[in-house]
Formats: C-alpha cells, structure tokens, sequence
C-alpha cells in the first residue's frame, strides 16, 4: 500500500535563528506549527516554503521572510515548478494521496498537478 504524502505550508513568523525547519515557523501566539504535524507520526511530510519549495522537516533552514501572495504570476508558477520537480526528486509523484495542510495560496498552484490525489481537510475552514 503507497504511503500518503503531507503537505504543510510555512507561517509568516519565523525564528529569529537557524533552526529545523519544522521549529523554525511560530505563529503570533508562539506555537509552532509545522512541528505539531510531526507529532501525529506521518511520514514522509514536508514543509511548503515560498523560498525553498519543499523543506524536509529536519533540514536546518536560516530565518527568511517571503510568501506566495508577495508573488507575481511569473514568480507562483516558477514556484510550482520547483515544488513539483522536488517531489518527483524525491519519487514522490507517485503517491495515491497527498494530504495537503495548506492554505489556497500555497495549494493552489499544484493542486492541478496533485488531481484526484489531493487530500484537502482544511478546505473550507477559517484560520484558527
């Protein structure tokens, strides 16, 4: 059986040091949210980042400040190309789900490469 694959988007606030990826996003209130994604046990996952693409969670990452929705369209879909091309790198084109923990600016612009493979639970919800 194929493994899903998880998604999880960046936040705007970021660590003020060089630190794993997955504890270098915290939001407003502090919490980080990447690392809360590693807790449920999923693998393989990674972090959509509007400088990098995917970051593996592990993988140790400088403090930057960049979004999708500063991007022009030329910007978005040289973005979604690097996203894809690192997933299939990576071999993961072939997943039967890709649980997507997102928000529309950053699943947008590769759920058409996804199609009926994504997986989008918090399609609908409000932030928070």
């Amino acid at each position: 059986m194929t493994v899903s694959l998880h998604l999880v988007a960046c936040v705007k606030a970021k660590a003020t040091t060089p630190s794993r990826a997955c504890q270098s996003s915290t939001s407003r209130n502090g919490s980080r949210k990447p690392g809360r994604v590693s807790k449920l046990g999923k693998r393989p996952w990674y972090i959509l980042s509007a400088l990098h693409g995917i970051v593996d969670p592990d993988e140790i990452i400088a403090p930057y400040e960049k979004t999708l929705i500063s991007m022009t369209a030329k910007q978005l879909r040289e973005w979604r190309q690097r996203v894809i091309q690192q997933l299939n790198e990576r071999q993961h084109s072939t997943h039967a789900q890709i649980v997507v923990l997102a928000g529309q600016a950053y699943r947008q612009p590769i759920l058409g490469w996804m199609g009926n493979r994504a997986v989008v639970p918090m399609q609908g919800l409000a932030i928070g």
